[in-house]
């Protein structure tokens, strides 16, 4: 059964939530409505990689990116995030997901994007809803979506 106040945050949004900008508020208050976030470990490496990035475009120094990350790991550590883990289970079902989806959308999903997917419905978090950036119009353009995979 999927609890209607879970929330999935991939590791897009939660850039936007630790690096603040123009949609970092509404996006803050929507999400810390309630104490039902779930992430993955994959999230924090994500959000690592997101940092490095902002870091050589200018846009954080190399202590900022570390204490931003630092912040995450944190927030984990205290349980802020409820952590769904990347088993062989959800390795597999991801695989056979991807394996069967026909007409996707703009081509195929990305492994780690599919990943999240899975995670998003594992019995552990059977998450509600899915927060996410696509990149695909502005690029600080941030979802909520219904988890339907």
């Amino acid at each position: 059964m999927i609890a209607s106040d879970a929330w999935y945050v991939d590791s897009s949004a939660l850039v936007r939530v630790y690096v603040p900008d123009q949609f970092s508020e509404p996006l803050n208050e929507m999400l810390w409505r309630g104490d039902n976030l779930f992430l993955s470990d994959l999230c924090a490496t994500e959000v690592a990689s997101s940092l490095c990035r902002l870091r050589s475009e200018g846009i954080l120094t190399s202590e900022g990116a570390k204490e931003i990350h630092g912040k995450l790991l944190a927030d984990i550590a205290r349980g802020v995030f409820q952590r769904v883990s990347l088993t062989t289970e959800v390795y597999r079902s991801t695989e056979s997901r991807l394996l069967g989806a026909v007409n996707v959308k703009g081509g195929v999903l990305r492994a780690s994007d599919a990943l999240h997917g899975e995670v998003a419905i594992h019995p552990q978090a059977e998450a509600a809803f899915f927060v996410f950036h696509d990149g695909e119009n502005d690029d600080r353009d941030v979802h909520v979506g219904r988890v339907v995979l």
